[in-house]
């Protein structure tokens, strides 16, 4: 991406941009004229962050981050002092798909977490499937609720809000354990997520394997250990820990096994990260991937609440 720059913008470059985007627009003039208004507005009172990236001098794409509830519709559970409500992706449609605002993307996340943020959200339209695709890619897992919003042109739109947390996997974990002390907590995850990691490090909780193991008879460990994986032994093994393993409140269950539980904490990972780990372990993607979609299979089959935690390096 030679000659491309990332920025945080001045009250200029977001005059110049709305500028020459009203110029441009045939269907959203009216729209972009109020946007800029209330851009103006925000900037002047600290209110929000205007980001740009510049390819050659020229600004190809914009996002900006709120910092109050001005101008923020819905804003509860959006923005506060630890919470950035990110907005107005725009990038010019000769520069669309080629990456120029993932790197802008990046640079948002990293000058927010450096100003203390913890956690950014933003809102998608449910029909955007392109656009949540790549929310869920940058870890957007986390669905707040759902809302309308109003547009400067009078026209009504449903919006879908999600969140991403910006703390690491371990503080954040953390955080849920504390909040949920009295509720037996489920955490699933596909192989690499870092399960063993995370109950080392916080001292709290157990691992399935840890504790199915003892509750097998020597035939059944016999089978286990001299027997190839298959679904089929799988399947078998999810029964007996089904059968002979309970979630105590105040003691996780890491796994990738569903018990009975008042919580599920899933850890997802992406596919990007989830191959350097494999490799990494020697371990097979397809497998890993393929235990990855039954776990979330299984979430959306249940009733049980479910904090999703995207995993870091």
């Amino acid at each position: 991406m030679e000659n491309y720059i990332c920025k945080i913008a001045t009250l200029e470059d977001i005059i110049k941009k709305y500028d020459n985007d009203i110029i441009n627009s045939v269907n959203e003039r009216i729209n972009l004229i109020q946007w800029k208004k209330e851009a103006i507005e925000e900037f002047n009172k600290r209110a929000s962050i205007a980001y740009m990236g510049l390819l050659n001098g020229e600004i190809i794409s914009v996002g900006y981050a709120a910092l109050t509830s001005i101008n923020v519709q819905n804003p509860e559970g959006l923005v506060d002092n630890k919470t950035a409500y990110l907005f107005g992706f725009r990038t010019n449609k000769e520069y669309q798909g080629k990456g120029y605002f993932s790197i802008l993307f990046k640079f948002m996340i990293n000058d927010l977490m450096k100003k203390g943020y913890e956690r950014v959200t933003l809102g998608v339209e449910p029909n955007a499937k392109k656009n949540k695709a790549i929310y869920f890619k940058y870890g957007f897992l986390d669905h707040i609720k759902d809302g309308k919003e109003v547009y400067p042109d009078g026209s009504i739109v449903d919006v879908e809000y999600y969140g991403k947390s910006l703390i690491s996997n371990l503080k954040e974990i953390k955080e849920i354990f504390n909040k949920n002390k009295d509720k037996r907590i489920c955490v699933l995850g596909t192989t690499c997520t870092g399960k063993s990691t995370l109950i080392s490090k916080t001292n709290i909780g157990v691992d399935i394997d840890s504790e199915i193991y003892p509750n097998l008879t020597k035939e059944e460990i016999d089978y286990f250990d001299n027997t190839p994986w298959t679904v089929e032994v799988g399947n078998k093994m999810d029964e007996l820990v089904r059968s002979r393993l309970s979630v105590k409140p105040g003691i996780p269950m890491f796994g990738t096994v569903l018990l009975d539980c008042d919580l599920i904490v899933y850890l997802h990972i992406n596919d990007e990260l989830l191959l350097k780990r494999t490799k990494l372990r020697n371990v097979d993607f397809n497998n890993a991937k393929n235990m990855q979609q039954a776990i979330e299979e299984e979430i959306k089959c249940t009733n049980i609440p479910v904090i999703t935690i995207e995993v870091k390096e």
